[in-house]
């Protein structure tokens, strides 16, 4: 009997199948709709697979600070490269300001420069180290805003903009990332996707490169791990993009409440 009724079963199985293919036409899958959060998209995830949600876009400074985001629903990262760009010189502009409010009182430049600046002990305490113009250097403005291969694109390197280098590829593929030898500059200008990749492959490029990693995913391991957004609790574009700067707002208060 249970026999009988598991074959039945299977046929009415089979049966719908076939209903399902007759339908399609072409008998391929169906659109499958997300009744979750409407707004979400599927998003590739680091290792393989995919999952739903969204594509948080942010800026990091390099002392971690996050000065601005936003969520999005594109899986490319290279349609926000100039959005991104505007977010973190309206953060910079707060930061500058926030600074500036000191920049009278020697202590307290003297104190947030030892903080700062990457220098040296013995370089950035020796006579010949202007602490106050490198306070002003560091907090005063964008200095070179630099992004992984994500963004990169010949209209993303041309934009008007902060100074920016852009990976056009893996680090250790740099030597071969199409830059034209400095012998064959006779041949004309060089060209912005050629003059950005001879620009990271020098040893400055290198090394202001070599930084993102740590400060960028540094952040991003701090709002997963210390503040807990693994996941949105809210759904649409709109509150995820709240959530988002609520974490990076805890971030920060974090971070300032180190620093002090």
């Amino acid at each position: 009997m249970r026999a009988r009724k598991t074959a039945a079963r299977l046929e009415e199985l089979r049966a719908a199948e076939r209903q399902a293919a007759e339908a399609g036409g072409d008998g391929k899958r169906q659109p499958v709709r997300n009744v979750t959060d409407p707004e979400s998209r599927l998003m590739p995830a680091r290792g393989g697979g995919f999952i739903q949600g969204f594509n948080g876009q942010d800026a990091a400074a390099d002392d971690r600070l996050m000065p601005g985001g936003y969520a999005c629903r594109d899986t490319s990262d290279q349609p926000h490269a100039a959005r991104l760009d505007a977010v973190a010189a309206r953060g910079a502009a707060v930061v500058a300001a926030a600074h500036a409010a000191h920049a009278g009182d020697p202590g307290a430049v003297r104190a947030c420069h030892q903080r700062m600046c990457t220098l040296a002990e013995k370089d950035k305490n020796g006579p010949g180290h202007d602490a106050a113009a490198c306070h002003h250097a560091m907090t005063s403005a964008i200095g070179v805003i630099v992004k992984d291969a994500g963004y990169h694109s010949k209209a993303n390197l041309q934009a008007p903009g902060p100074d920016r280098i852009t990976a056009p590829g893996k680090m250790r593929d740099l030597p071969a990332a199409g830059c034209r030898p400095a012998g064959q500059d006779v041949f004309g200008p060089l060209t912005a996707v050629e003059a950005n990749a001879r620009r990271i492959a020098a040893p400055e490029g290198r090394a202001l490169y070599k930084r993102r990693a740590p400060d960028v995913e540094g952040l991003h391991a701090s709002l997963k791990d210390d503040g807990g957004l693994r996941r949105f609790s809210l759904r649409g574009l709109r509150n995820a993009t709240s959530e988002f700067l609520f974490a990076g707002i805890g971030h920060n208060l974090r971070l300032l409440t180190a620093l002090s």
